[in-house]
């Protein structure tokens, strides 16, 4: 009868108690040792091996459903894989890099900013970071486990690695030698305490680390008051720092002339702005075929540097 765990009953129970059949399931497997031995079996038969790369979890929280979630899609391919005939190796990673677990480790020591982890000492940080960034890594082995998801907690992996990181470095080397690494602009929300840019995955964090606020800001237009077409034309420059409006002013004054001559390219020196400009017949500085008067949004110049042709 299946599951085979179930060998010592016979008949169907008429009514189960589900989680104890799981649990029944679960040391089934655990005292077989089956998820090993569906590797050995691939290894002695010399599979062809199935890759399936994991972004690792953080360890210092607590699994949410999101992380369940996925889990059980990190599962299933796997198994998928492995019932197909193919070796499928699958090592648990623990991601101990970045922000969040600076952000705990100042949380447990109760200091804040750059000033007070140079004072407590950067080396007793980074290893109180080391230690704290693994707190829950049995509360997670017993939740993945009690998922029914077959994974390797045995021989784990750390991002913290001296040979994981190598294995990175080595990896982007390889990249760039091959000219698959390029240098790139990309316009980031900054954290002016922590003193680094922000990743998305940063910015979706709870309330604890992140919070979102409203500072004051103001819009402000500059005519073109240059002759031509495009005389009357308004640029609108946005700003938290109204002090800078007449650094702004001046580059914007100057780089409407350019651009709208097309006699240079913008490079994005700050985050950009959004603006409006109304583009007569014919004449368009997106450089499309336009017929009819229109409005076009593009990028705003304010807060560029003006490249030359």
């Amino acid at each position: 009868m299946y599951p085979r765990n179930n060998q010592d009953q016979s008949g169907i129970e008429p009514s189960p108690s589900f989680p104890k059949i799981e649990d029944r399931v679960l040391e089934f497997w655990k005292q077989d040792d089956t998820f090993q031995y569906s590797i050995n079996q691939r290894v002695e038969e010399e599979a062809e091996e199935f890759v399936f790369y994991d972004g690792p979890p953080f360890a210092n929280g607590l699994p949410h459903y999101g992380h369940l979630l996925t889990g059980y899609v990190k599962d299933f391919v796997p198994r998928f894989q492995t019932m197909r005939g193919k070796r499928v190796e699958r090592r648990f990673g623990w991601d101990t890099h970045g922000l969040p677990a600076e952000v705990e480790a100042e949380r447990l020591l109760g200091i804040s900013g750059r000033p007070e982890i140079e004072n407590y000492g950067v080396k007793k940080f980074n290893d109180f970071c080391k230690t704290s960034v693994l707190k829950y890594t049995q509360d997670w082995q017993s939740y993945v486990t009690r998922q029914a998801r077959w994974v390797d907690f045995e021989n784990d992996y750390k991002t913290l690695d001296k040979n994981y990181t190598e294995s990175v470095l080595w990896a982007f080397k390889e990249l760039h030698n091959k000219g698959l690494v390029y240098e790139g602009f990309k316009v980031l929300a900054y954290c002016w305490r922590c003193e680094t840019p922000l990743s998305n995955h940063e910015l979706k964090m709870d309330d604890e680390v992140y919070r979102q606020r409203q500072d004051q800001a103001v819009t402000v237009t500059f005519p073109i008051t240059s002759e031509g077409e495009f005389q009357g034309v308004k640029l609108l420059a946005w700003t938290t720092t109204p002090h800078l409006q007449t650094i702004i002013n001046h580059l914007n004054q100057h780089a409407a002339q350019h651009l709208l001559a097309k006699k240079c390219d913008v490079k994005l020196d700050r985050a950009p702005q959004i603006v409006k400009l109304a583009c007569p017949a014919n004449i368009c500085v997106t450089k499309n075929k336009c017929t009819q008067p229109h409005t076009h949004t593009h990028t705003s110049i304010a807060n560029t540097k003006i490249l030359p042709n």
